[in-house]
């Protein structure tokens, strides 16, 4: 078995990173945060797409949004999510009436051979659905990645002097 040691100078780190000021260290946290949407949106859309909802393509997945803000105070804001009603019902569960609009379908009659079009009135519907969580499972996969990635980036920010890239966080 081989033992190997590592020595970390936490307090001559510090002081780099204080003398490099606050830029570098905002530039660093947001590329944690960049690659930590990343990571999100590429397991969500999977998640989409294969055990959770079944879907091969679609508005649910081209709708996830993973975008990073302004730094705002002492730290970084992203944002993560979908704009779509539906997609927050399948992550969330719903149970509840919606309304349904007045449409036209094809139905098959016993009176006449072949399908007519018949319209429908515009109703009311109880809906129940399950929670299918595949946006908070995919944060819930990746958290334990998270600080070894802050660590990573600090640790090249205090060695380089200028924040690293997301390939060097990676």
């Amino acid at each position: 078995m081989a033992d190997f040691t590592v020595t970390i100078d936490l307090e001559g780190m510090r002081k780099r990173l204080l003398a490099l000021g606050t830029r570098p260290l905002t530039d660093t946290m947001l590329a944690v945060v960049r690659l930590t949407l990343q990571h999100w949106l590429r397991s969500t859309v999977e998640k989409i797409s294969g055990p959770y909802l079944r879907v091969p393509s679609g508005s649910a997945r081209r709708s996830i949004i993973a975008d990073v803000a302004a730094p705002a105070g002492d730290g970084v804001v992203g944002r993560f999510g979908s704009p779509l009603r539906y997609v927050r019902a399948h992550e969330l569960g719903f149970r509840g009436k919606v309304k349904v609009r007045a449409h036209q379908r094809f139905m098959k009659l016993p009176t006449r051979r072949g399908a007519t079009q018949v319209t429908v009135r515009a109703h009311q519907r109880v809906m129940n659905l399950r929670a299918r969580r595949f946006m908070r499972d995919s944060i819930a996969e990746d958290l334990p990645g998270l600080p070894a990635r802050t660590r990573r980036a600090l640790i090249l920010l205090a060695r380089n002097g200028s924040a690293p890239s997301l390939s060097e966080i990676a």
